[in-house]
């Protein structure tokens, strides 16, 4: 599979007002957001969190893209997102940064919830999300969810990452994967990701509970997944240097927090 998800050239976009408060799941966090059209032609930026001079600071946006792009690697439907380096005007003053792009991945007609709002109004007394994602029919990919999450640590996964979506007949679905920005060496204090990256880590887990480990209890057996070879890294990694502005640490550590979890996730399911 050939990934071609990062724009290197620097585009102009100092047309775009980072104004935007509403998101698709994917998109949230209280980084500045902008948007270009409506509904099912929306697309979304967000902007990498900024230093001192107009610096991109902090691999969050390189994260999650990396993060979408290894589901798609492992198979799972994802969202549609493209990492940019581009030039933007915020607060004033014009900077070159990295901006995350991801298209709607709403159909025509269909309207969004959080699954968090959903679970509240429509789940039985006492159902605990996961019970009702299982009931509604979505074990599927509450399974992708739960290794995705587990793979990437991500420990961001809280009740507005994930949407309903419901079309005019009625049929409702659960939104495609994005990446999670507080995930890989970006999840762990201190950079304990050095000494342990099969770590437990606390986290927000929704629609599972506190532990990444625990959740993949969720993962249905059978689930159909691609499945990572060493090889895998080349090709997961490609270009991500520049996204990461150059920290191989950042990167070789991503890998390995990504490549040992798998090992212990095919050694426990015998993939």
């Amino acid at each position: 599979m050939r990934i071609n998800d990062i724009t290197l050239a620097t585009q102009d976009l100092r047309y775009l007002s980072w104004d935007e408060c509403h998101s698709p799941s994917g998109m949230g966090g209280a980084r500045p957001k902008a948007r270009e059209g409506t509904g099912a032609n929306a697309v979304y930026y967000k902007l990498a969190p900024l230093g001192g001079r107009g610096r991109a600071q902090g691999p969050e946006n390189a994260n999650q893209l990396l993060c979408t792009r290894l589901a798609r690697m492992l198979g799972f439907p994802t969202a549609d997102c493209r990492l940019i380096r581009a030039r933007v005007v915020f607060g004033g003053e014009e900077l070159e940064t990295w901006v995350l792009r991801s298209k709607s991945y709403r159909s025509a007609g269909e309207r969004g919830m959080s699954l968090e709002d959903f679970c509240n109004a429509e789940a039985a007394a006492g159902e605990s999300p996961a019970g009702f994602c299982l009931r509604m029919g979505w074990g599927e990919q509450l399974g992708r969810i739960a290794l995705l999450d587990y793979l990437t640590a991500n420990r961001g996964r809280d009740g507005s990452g994930v949407e309903v979506l419901c079309d005019p007949r009625g049929h409702m679905r659960l939104s495609p994967l994005t990446g999670g920005s507080f995930s890989l060496c970006s999840a762990f204090p201190r950079r304990m990701w050095q000494l342990d990256p099969l770590a437990e880590l606390p986290s927000a887990g929704f629609p599972g509970g506190g532990s990444l480990q625990d959740n993949l209890a969720l993962v249905p057996s059978g689930l159909p997944v691609e499945p990572l070879r060493p090889s895998s890294r080349r090709e997961l990694m490609r270009n991500m240097d520049a996204a990461f502005n150059g920290d191989d640490d950042l990167l070789e550590g991503s890998w390995q927090i990504i490549w040992r979890r798998w090992q212990r996730y095919a050694r426990i399911r015998g993939v």
